[in-house]
């Protein structure tokens, strides 16, 4: 049996016990009026965003605080590569812990953890510390914190091929 066999497909949403919805959106269920639904519905935003329903208001929507990881090997970022990234209408800031070595050296590494936070437009600040070694730093090495198309990115840049690991730790704009 395939992986894909073990589900099956529900169209316009799910009902839980005629009080909680579970339903997707192309569009933040906060974007203008709102979208109606009982308090613990959840909403799947097109953009991979996962909204909880928290009071009664049409607008009364939270994204879901979700500690999400991803990591890729023999990266080449002599073109800059984007390791990670959050809708800044979404959330207000992000911690990212990174780990990155150097693919044919895995011993020359470096770990960070990155604070970014944005204006939900399009201004960011970040701030890189307890930056943690072990033997060289990979050539080039070098990650920012910018934001592009409505998107708060973590960007890595470099000279030879890396892989990466990461831990994003989000902060939603408060409500």
């Amino acid at each position: 049996m395939a992986f894909g066999d073990k589900f099956f497909k529900v169209v316009g949403g799910l009902e839980l016990d005629n009080d909680r919805l579970i339903f997707d959106s192309l569009v933040s269920p906060k974007a203008g009026a709102g979208i109606a639904a009982p308090v613990g519905s959840i909403c799947c935003q097109s953009d991979g965003v996962i909204w909880r329903k928290f009071d009664t208001g049409d607008t009364d929507w939270s994204p879901l605080e979700i500690i999400v990881t991803g990591g890729a090997t023999g990266v080449d970022p002599t073109t800059p590569v984007v390791i990670d990234s959050v809708a800044v209408a979404s959330y207000a800031a992000v911690k990212w812990l990174a780990v990155i070595q150097s693919n044919s050296t895995p011993a020359n590494r470096r770990g960070y953890e990155v604070y970014g936070m944005n204006d939900a437009s399009t201004g960011v600040d970040d701030t890189q510390y307890a930056v943690l070694k072990t033997n060289t730093k990979p050539s080039g090495l070098s990650l920012t914190v910018d934001i592009d198309s409505g998107n708060m990115r973590l960007v890595l840049s470099g000279t030879e091929d890396m892989d990466y690991s990461f831990v994003r730790i989000p902060v939603a704009i408060p409500a």
